[in-house]
């Protein structure tokens, strides 16, 4: 389960971009729902969330902390803090709850999947 995990962002996170490109009648199901996800992404980071009730673009707009898809796609990768390898959705499970005080998602949840296909689109 773990590593199908790990296959899954692998594949969002490189191959995301190319899934956004117009596809044959076939490919048109899984272009409509990434589509689908990266907009209800979209919505989840403007969102805000937990006690800390700001939203996720409220810190990573801009600066040293604007989020950009190529940080995202250093996941998997060691995490000093926690001392242990991390995904992006374990990472951005972590944000969630330390910094915007709110419960973390299920990891390979809708809500975190998606979250996790916008954040594969910004530059």
């Amino acid at each position: 389960m773990r590593l199908s995990l790990i296959f899954t962002v692998a594949a969002l996170l490189v191959g995301g971009a190319l899934l956004l490109r117009p596809q044959s009648a076939a490919g048109d199901a899984a272009s409509d729902a990434l589509a689908a996800a990266v907009k209800a992404g979209e919505a989840l980071w403007n969102k805000t969330y937990g006690a800390g009730s700001k939203s996720c673009a409220e810190c990573h707009k801009s600066g040293p902390n604007a989020m950009k898809a190529s940080r995202l796609k250093s996941y998997p990768k060691f995490d000093k803090g926690l001392n242990k390898v991390v995904t992006g959705q374990q990472k951005l499970n972590q944000m969630l709850v330390d910094k915007s005080r709110g419960a973390g998602l299920e990891l390979g949840s809708e809500d975190l999947t998606a979250l996790e296909a916008y954040m594969a689109t910004l530059r």
